[in-house]
Protein backbone atom coordinates (compact mmCIF):
# COMPACT_ATOMS: atom_id res chain seq x y z
CA UNK A 1 0.00 0.00 0.00
CA UNK A 2 1.14 3.47 -0.86
CA UNK A 3 0.25 6.22 1.58
CA UNK A 4 1.84 9.10 -0.30
CA UNK A 5 -1.24 11.33 -0.04
CA UNK A 6 -1.51 10.65 3.67
CA UNK A 7 2.18 11.49 4.16
CA UNK A 8 1.76 14.63 2.07
CA UNK A 9 -1.29 15.73 4.07
CA UNK A 10 0.52 15.04 7.33
CA UNK A 11 3.59 17.00 6.21
CA UNK A 12 1.47 19.96 5.09
CA UNK A 13 -0.43 20.00 8.34
CA UNK A 14 2.57 19.60 10.64
CA UNK A 15 4.99 21.84 8.76
CA UNK A 16 2.68 24.82 8.44
CA UNK A 17 2.91 27.72 10.81
CA UNK A 18 0.00 27.37 13.20
CA UNK A 19 -1.42 28.60 16.49
CA UNK A 20 1.06 26.60 18.58
CA UNK A 21 4.03 28.19 16.82
CA UNK A 22 2.49 31.63 17.12
CA UNK A 23 1.86 31.12 20.83
CA UNK A 24 5.46 30.02 21.37
CA UNK A 25 6.76 33.13 19.65
CA UNK A 26 4.29 35.32 21.56
CA UNK A 27 5.42 33.92 24.91
CA UNK A 28 9.01 34.72 24.00
CA UNK A 29 8.09 38.22 22.80
CA UNK A 30 6.05 39.11 25.88
CA UNK A 31 9.30 39.67 27.77
CA UNK A 32 10.78 41.78 24.98
CA UNK A 33 7.98 44.28 24.28
CA UNK A 34 9.72 47.07 26.21
CA UNK A 35 12.73 46.87 23.89
CA UNK A 36 10.83 46.53 20.62
CA UNK A 37 10.53 49.25 18.01
CA UNK A 38 7.25 50.34 16.50
CA UNK A 39 7.79 48.45 13.24
CA UNK A 40 8.48 45.24 15.18
CA UNK A 41 5.36 45.70 17.29
CA UNK A 42 3.20 46.49 14.27
CA UNK A 43 4.57 43.51 12.33
CA UNK A 44 3.90 41.07 15.15
CA UNK A 45 0.47 42.59 15.83
CA UNK A 46 -0.35 42.16 12.14
CA UNK A 47 0.95 38.56 12.15
CA UNK A 48 -1.31 37.82 15.12
CA UNK A 49 -4.39 39.11 13.32
CA UNK A 50 -4.44 42.32 15.38
CA UNK A 51 -4.78 40.41 18.62
CA UNK A 52 -6.36 42.48 21.41
CA UNK A 53 -4.26 40.88 24.14
CA UNK A 54 -1.03 41.81 22.36
CA UNK A 55 -2.27 45.39 21.93
CA UNK A 56 -3.11 45.59 25.62
CA UNK A 57 0.36 44.34 26.53
CA UNK A 58 2.12 46.66 24.10
CA UNK A 59 -0.01 49.84 24.44
CA UNK A 60 2.45 51.46 26.87
CA UNK A 61 5.40 50.79 24.54
CA UNK A 62 3.41 51.97 21.51
CA UNK A 63 2.64 55.21 23.38
CA UNK A 64 6.29 55.74 24.21
CA UNK A 65 7.24 55.36 20.53
CA UNK A 66 4.57 57.68 19.11
CA UNK A 67 6.67 60.88 19.11
CA UNK A 68 9.02 59.36 16.52
CA UNK A 69 6.35 57.55 14.49
CA UNK A 70 5.91 58.28 10.80
CA UNK A 71 2.54 59.13 9.27
CA UNK A 72 2.42 55.65 7.74
CA UNK A 73 3.02 54.05 11.13
CA UNK A 74 0.28 56.18 12.68
CA UNK A 75 -2.11 55.09 9.95
CA UNK A 76 -1.08 51.46 10.52
CA UNK A 77 -1.91 51.82 14.22
CA UNK A 78 -5.29 53.39 13.42
CA UNK A 79 -6.10 50.65 10.91
CA UNK A 80 -4.96 47.97 13.35
CA UNK A 81 -7.15 49.37 16.12
CA UNK A 82 -10.17 49.30 13.82
CA UNK A 83 -9.45 45.73 12.68
CA UNK A 84 -8.81 44.62 16.25
CA UNK A 85 -12.02 46.23 17.48
CA UNK A 86 -14.10 44.69 14.68
CA UNK A 87 -13.19 41.19 15.86
CA UNK A 88 -12.95 41.86 19.60
CA UNK A 89 -15.19 40.07 22.07
CA UNK A 90 -15.20 40.62 25.79
CA UNK A 91 -13.57 37.79 27.68
CA UNK A 92 -13.92 36.77 31.29
CA UNK A 93 -10.92 38.73 32.53
CA UNK A 94 -12.31 42.25 32.51
CA UNK A 95 -10.05 44.66 30.66
CA UNK A 96 -10.99 47.97 29.09
CA UNK A 97 -9.66 47.66 25.55
CA UNK A 98 -11.66 50.71 24.43
CA UNK A 99 -9.81 52.79 27.03
CA UNK A 100 -6.37 51.71 25.81
CA UNK A 101 -7.35 52.28 22.17
CA UNK A 102 -8.84 55.68 22.99
CA UNK A 103 -5.78 56.81 24.93
CA UNK A 104 -3.35 55.72 22.20
CA UNK A 105 -5.47 57.54 19.60
CA UNK A 106 -5.58 60.60 21.89
CA UNK A 107 -1.79 60.63 22.04
CA UNK A 108 -1.79 60.38 18.24
CA UNK A 109 -4.00 63.52 18.18
CA UNK A 110 -6.74 61.61 16.35
CA UNK A 111 -9.41 63.23 18.46
CA UNK A 112 -12.49 62.05 16.59
CA UNK A 113 -11.37 58.42 16.76
CA UNK A 114 -10.18 58.81 20.35
CA UNK A 115 -13.51 60.29 21.40
CA UNK A 116 -15.37 57.31 19.95
CA UNK A 117 -13.36 54.75 21.92
CA UNK A 118 -13.22 56.77 25.14
CA UNK A 119 -17.01 57.16 25.06
CA UNK A 120 -17.37 53.40 24.60
CA UNK A 121 -15.14 52.94 27.64
CA UNK A 122 -17.24 55.32 29.73
CA UNK A 123 -20.52 53.65 28.73
CA UNK A 124 -19.23 50.11 29.29
CA UNK A 125 -18.21 50.70 32.87
CA UNK A 126 -19.84 53.76 34.38
CA UNK A 127 -18.95 52.64 37.91
CA UNK A 128 -15.16 52.63 37.41
CA UNK A 129 -14.46 55.66 35.25
CA UNK A 130 -10.96 57.04 35.53
CA UNK A 131 -11.26 60.84 35.85
CA UNK A 132 -8.52 61.32 33.25
CA UNK A 133 -10.88 59.84 30.66
CA UNK A 134 -13.27 62.77 31.14
CA UNK A 135 -10.36 65.19 30.74
CA UNK A 136 -9.27 63.50 27.50
CA UNK A 137 -12.85 63.52 26.26
CA UNK A 138 -13.11 67.23 27.03
CA UNK A 139 -9.92 67.93 25.06
CA UNK A 140 -11.19 65.82 22.16
CA UNK A 141 -14.43 67.78 22.14
CA UNK A 142 -12.63 71.13 22.27
CA UNK A 143 -10.44 70.06 19.35
CA UNK A 144 -13.52 68.98 17.43
CA UNK A 145 -15.27 72.27 18.31
CA UNK A 146 -17.93 70.50 20.35
CA UNK A 147 -17.75 73.04 23.16
CA UNK A 148 -20.96 72.10 24.97
CA UNK A 149 -19.93 68.44 25.11
CA UNK A 150 -16.47 69.48 26.31
CA UNK A 151 -17.96 71.51 29.14
CA UNK A 152 -20.17 68.59 30.15
CA UNK A 153 -17.13 66.31 30.37
CA UNK A 154 -15.24 68.90 32.42
CA UNK A 155 -18.17 69.17 34.80
CA UNK A 156 -18.30 65.37 35.14
CA UNK A 157 -14.59 65.32 35.87
CA UNK A 158 -14.91 68.05 38.50
CA UNK A 159 -17.82 66.17 40.09
CA UNK A 160 -15.48 63.19 40.56
CA UNK A 161 -12.34 65.17 41.30
CA UNK A 162 -13.19 68.74 42.42
CA UNK A 163 -9.55 69.84 42.72
CA UNK A 164 -8.42 68.72 39.24
CA UNK A 165 -6.23 71.71 38.31
CA UNK A 166 -6.16 71.24 34.54
CA UNK A 167 -9.95 70.91 34.40
CA UNK A 168 -10.45 73.97 36.59
CA UNK A 169 -8.03 75.94 34.39
CA UNK A 170 -9.79 74.79 31.24
CA UNK A 171 -13.17 75.74 32.67
CA UNK A 172 -11.92 79.19 33.71
CA UNK A 173 -10.42 79.83 30.28
CA UNK A 174 -13.60 78.78 28.55
CA UNK A 175 -15.83 80.85 30.80
CA UNK A 176 -13.64 83.95 30.32
CA UNK A 177 -14.18 83.88 26.54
Amino acid sequence: MNYSNTRLAYRRFIERFGPDEFFSIKEWMDNKIDSMGLQQILSFWRLGGYDAEFFIQSAKQISSLLPDASDDELQDILRGIHLMWSSYYVMEQRYDLALDAGLVLFEMEMYDESKRFLEISVHEDEEEIVPTVYYCLAICCFELELEEDALNYIRELLRLEPDHEEALDLLRRFESV
